[in-house]
């Protein structure tokens, strides 16, 4: 790793507990800021003016557990009990990203919060809702449909889609049933499937991608956060947000350079994973510092 960062930083490499003394100094909200400007930036550039799925901007919608511990913990942790007795100590995310079409941009994310006093740690409708607020209020009309699991499917949630002028109609919901089959090691497989939602007039072929493409948080998203980006190691408790949203902003960067600046990535048959390799050997055989310190570089 040193030689990566000595192509890439000028000047003295610094200590590791420095990095982190650092890091628990920054402001999240400046990190925050700068991820919402990025957004703003997409939006400007109509990234996605063709929709993602069947005409429509489509985000998911999901909560990510960062990484847990039952031997440390910080006034920012959640709590619970094992069922050894022990209490283990965790935090997690809620996390709206971008689903169907590529680039998988994350739009924002929102820590949960630790109880107060007697009170329960905050659950995901809770942080879900106060997300999409924010984003709404940040980034005006962000998507015309949000889709998430059963969790979701709750009076107060619903409308707070409405209230913020998402998911279409906001008067009635429609349901949808779908009967699935498929073949599964030589046997005929089943299944029935309920879907929930206040958009009347769209296709139930649409709406059913949009339900299967939900899976693109888990894959495209969490997935890759945590295998590649290491979202689930704790690097210091004192500045978990900022290191979670620096590497939402990286995710972003990476997906977009794929997507919207590297027009033949689509199609190359390269996965993610071995861009990501290729970027590490770059970094070892190249003097990127020159270019990342030149003006416009």
């Amino acid at each position: 790793m040193s030689k990566r960062l000595k192509n890439c930083i000028s000047g003295r490499i610094p200590k590791v507990d420095a990095v982190r003394d650092l890091l628990s100094r920054i402001n999240p909200d400046e990190i925050r800021s700068i991820h919402e400007e990025m957004i703003d930036i997409i939006k400007r550039n109509r990234v996605f003016r063709e929709g993602t799925i069947g005409g429509y901007v489509v985000a998911g919608l999901d909560g990510v557990e960062l990484f847990s511990s039952t031997k440390k913990s910080c006034p920012n942790c959640l709590s619970r009990k094992k069922h050894t007795g022990e209490t283990e100590y965790f935090y997690r995310s809620e996390v709206c990203m971008i689903i169907g079409k590529s680039p998988h941009v994350i739009l924002g994310q929102e820590m949960l919060k630790p109880r107060d006093g007697s009170g329960k740690d905050e659950g995901e409708l809770t942080g879900g809702k106060r997300l999409i607020e924010r984003l709404k209020k940040r980034h005006g009309h962000f998507a015309d449909v949000i889709v998430a699991d059963a969790l979701y499917l709750n009076a107060p949630f619903i409308n707070t889609l409405k209230e913020n002028g998402l998911e279409g109609c906001p008067y009635k919901l429609r349901v949808v049933r779908y009967h699935e089959q498929w073949e599964e090691n030589g046997k005929e497989t089943e299944r029935f499937m309920w879907l929930v939602t206040t958009l009347e007039a769209a296709d139930y072929r649409v709406l059913w991608e949009m339900m299967h493409r939900r899976w693109d948080i888990e894959e495209n998203g969490f997935h890759q956060l945590k295998t590649y980006y290491h979202a689930k190691h704790c690097y210091c408790r004192d500045a978990v947000e900022t290191i979670f949203n620096l590497i939402i902003i990286g995710f972003n960067v990476r997906e977009l350079y794929l997507y919207r600046r590297s027009r033949n990535f689509a199609g190359s048959g390269i996965s993610r994973k071995s861009i990501n390799r290729i970027f590490c050997d770059e970094l070892l055989t190249e003097k990127v510092k020159q270019i990342l310190y030149e003006k416009g570089g």
